[in-house]
């Protein structure tokens, strides 16, 4: 709401106007806000944990879930929490993927369920946040091994996806999650034109050297090999190892891809 992004601002601004230190990095910032905010919003608790689901969303864009798991804890299990079934709906499936790192799958799927549950209230509009939401409940299923259930949900979640003119990020990820879980079950024969869609969508995106296409690609690349499809197979290796060693230098998914 206007008003959450306002009190952000203010949180912000109180922070930064009371800092000893003049260069802030990012998560300083944040250390620093979580511990304002308790002050600030003391006498309105609400305000607080929606304050403290924002900075829990920043920590999940930086990867930082560790950070962001008592954030987002504290939002869940607040009682009663008057915010938009949206905002729970967002906060339910960040924290479901910070349960999934964690090896709680079985709460990353409750949670997931709860998300849904929020989102089909405004199916119309939430298309594409249900169909996020549905990638990690199957990414949760593929982790206890439940892997036609795991399928089934992704199978759905690219149905959605697809509804964005292409290339879109969704169908991307959407498509190769799918693959994956498809590999993993051992129905990698299914996962080819899923992977071939994934890839599509990243060239379109123009984010063919990013570290998930270039994964896609050295998946792709050894499909191919594996069916002995090798005239396919070598320039897209060689082109995973030029485009991963130009952007990211030497690593183990090189030497994978080397081998």
């Amino acid at each position: 709401s206007t008003l959450l992004r306002e009190q952000l601002v203010l949180l912000f601004r109180e922070v930064g106007q009371n800092s000893a230190d003049q260069e802030l990095s990012t998560r300083e910032l944040l250390t620093e806000s979580v511990e304002v905010a308790q002050r600030l919003y003391a006498n309105d608790p609400q305000m607080m944990v929606s304050i403290k689901l924002l900075l829990g969303e920043i920590y999940i864009a930086m990867n930082d879930f560790a950070s962001a798991e008592p954030l987002l804890s504290s939002f869940v299990e607040y009682k009663p929490n008057l915010a938009s079934p949206l905002m729970q709906a967002i906060a339910r499936a960040d924290l479901a993927q910070v349960r999934l790192r964690q090896g709680g799958a079985a709460e990353a799927v409750a949670l997931t369920d709860n998300a849904l549950d929020s989102l089909r209230q405004s199916p119309g509009q939430n298309a594409a946040r249900i169909a996020d939401v549905m990638q990690i409940r199957g990414q949760a299923l593929r982790v206890q091994g439940r892997w036609d259930e795991a399928v089934s949900t992704l199978r759905d979640a690219l149905r959605l996806a697809r509804r964005e003119p292409a290339p879109s990020r969704l169908r991307a990820t959407t498509s190769n999650n799918l693959a994956t879980t498809l590999i993993y079950a051992g129905r990698a024969g299914e996962a080819m034109p899923l992977l071939r869609e994934a890839l599509d969508n990243w060239r379109g995106l123009g984010l063919e050297n990013g570290s998930s296409a270039l994964t896609v690609m050295a998946n792709l690349a050894s499909l191919l090999h594996q069916r002995g499809e090798l005239a396919e197979a070598e320039p897209l290796y060689r082109e995973a190892i030029r485009r991963r060693l130009e952007k990211f230098g030497k690593s183990g998914a090189l030497a994978a891809a080397h081998l």
